[in-house]
């Protein structure tokens, strides 16, 4: 058991989601020494499952010197993280193909031909990734603060420039409803062939019932288009950082698709483990694939004990190594949680303003959004630790949208941009100090939340 100085988490980033341990070990590669230039090796990665939530903190230290480098780079119009950039998206679109293919035929119980290739894909991705996109965003809070002007310009670019995978579903699911307007069987089953995976997440599989989808489909034929508007023109000095926000808005994309593909694949080798060994699938879930290998092998049994008392504890807190979870006590972790929260007032919100407007509403607490949507109201706060893809069709019809993370490039700040909703990004608490029917005041002029009643 891990002794715990909570000092070493004091400046951290923080993410809360819905997760087990054996969906998030596709990460776990990255704790391992990666020797490329603009690859960090995180360490230090505090989680706590518990009911269904992971919370986890990472020390900024990790990743913000790389990041600090990057930006300068390209700011000074050095291409070479660009290029290392596009090839390791290069390599998601390729395991995303491989992960497809296995999918299409079925082929999830040869883990060996599509878990390596995933996990250090996304490991991969992990340890490059963040350290731009985390510096990019306290460059441009920064820039807001001093160079206004030159913000607003920049802020003007960050758009998707492709479609998401949730809107080729989308849209893919609308051609279906031209195709077979009589036959809402068809269309269940091509859509579910075809993107079957789109709704999954690091709990595992969502199962899309035929009237989950039907009502799904009807919310899509409610969104608006966005307007097309000509840019303003960009000062030199800042056209390749742009270029490369706009690459990782897209890669953003492709690695959470490479994630729910995955997802499904990971799912069913684990149920059928579970089945031959018979073994309780809601148990072996709180182990890591590593972990679970290791006890089928034999090399290392006691996992097993260890996954039923994590199941009965329903928690698990550790910090993350290559293979697995270092056992950390939960009284660790709330000291932790403790030393991070300590100057935050539970009744006011604070965070930065990435779409501006005032309105009132009540809270509504979300981390599925597949299984929230028919639960949310139109007008609702939707209050979550980030926005996915799979979040839009709620962000179409909040009230306002609030983020525990996130910066001026995230997913939520661009679609509440696009929306012209009011949002608040980057509060760290909202998911912990708001309730569910909490009536609250959204200042998105200024990024602060008041809790009314």
């Amino acid at each position: 058991m891990l002794n715990i100085d909570p000092k070493i988490w004091k400046e951290s980033y923080l993410w809360e989601y819905e997760a087990y341990p054996f969906f998030s070990s596709v990460y776990l590669k990255v704790m391992l020494p990666n020797p490329k230039k603009y690859y960090s090796t995180w360490q230090n990665l505090l989680h706590y499952f518990h009911n269904g939530l992971v919370i986890l903190y990472l020390p900024k230290n990790y990743t913000t010197h790389l990041g600090k480098l990057i930006i300068d780079e390209s700011l000074n119009n050095d291409d070479a993280f660009l290029v290392e950039y596009k090839l390791m998206h290069k390599q998601v679109k390729q395991t995303i193909d491989l992960c497809l293919e296995c999918r299409k035929k079925d082929e999830y119980l040869k883990l060996e031909k599509w878990w390596p290739a995933t996990q250090k894909a996304l490991s991969d991705t992990t340890a490059i990734l963040f350290n731009f996109d985390f510096t990019a965003d306290e460059f441009l809070m920064d820039l807001r603060k001093n160079n206004e002007y030159d913000f607003l310009l920049i802020k003007q670019y960050l758009v998707e420039d492709k479609q998401s995978f949730i809107n080729e579903a989308g849209q893919r699911l609308k051609e279906l409803e031209k195709k077979y307007p009589e036959d809402q069987n068809q269309i269940y089953n091509i859509f579910m062939t075809e993107y079957g995976w789109f709704q999954n997440s690091y709990k595992g599989i969502f199962h899309i019932s035929k009237e989950w989808l039907e009502n799904y489909a009807i919310g899509l034929h409610h969104r608006s288009q966005n307007e097309v508007s000509e840019l303003p023109v960009l000062p030199e000095k800042y056209r390749l950082f742009i270029d490369t926000i706009r690459e990782s808005i897209t890669f953003k994309d492709d690695k959470k698709k490479l994630l729910l593909v995955a997802v499904e694949l990971m799912e069913k080798w684990l149920r059928n483990i579970c089945e031959s060994n018979n073994w309780d699938y809601s148990v072996l879930r709180w182990l890591t694939v590593d972990e679970v290998l290791q006890v089928i092998n034999g090399s290392q049994p006691e996992y097993l004990k260890k996954a039923n008392g994590y199941s009965n504890n329903n928690s698990r807190c550790g910090v993350a190594t290559s293979i697995g979870f270092d056992d950390a006590t939960v009284d660790g972790f709330k000291a932790v949680d403790k030393l991070v929260r300590q100057n935050h007032d539970d009744m006011t919100i604070k965070g930065f303003p990435a779409s501006k407007g005032n309105i009132q509403g009540r809270v509504r607490i979300v981390f599925d959004p597949g299984r929230d949507i028919h639960d949310f109201n139109p007008g609702d706060i939707l209050v979550t630790g980030m926005t996915r893809p799979e979040f839009l069709p709620i962000m179409k019809i909040a009230g306002a949208i609030i983020t525990d993370e996130g910066g001026i490039s995230c997913h939520a700040a661009i679609l509440a941009r696009e929306l012209k909703k009011p949002c608040i990004i980057g509060t760290k608490f909202a998911t912990r100090n708001l309730k569910d029917g909490d009536l609250v005041e959204v200042d998105a002029d200024n990024g602060i939340v008041k809790i009314l009643l």
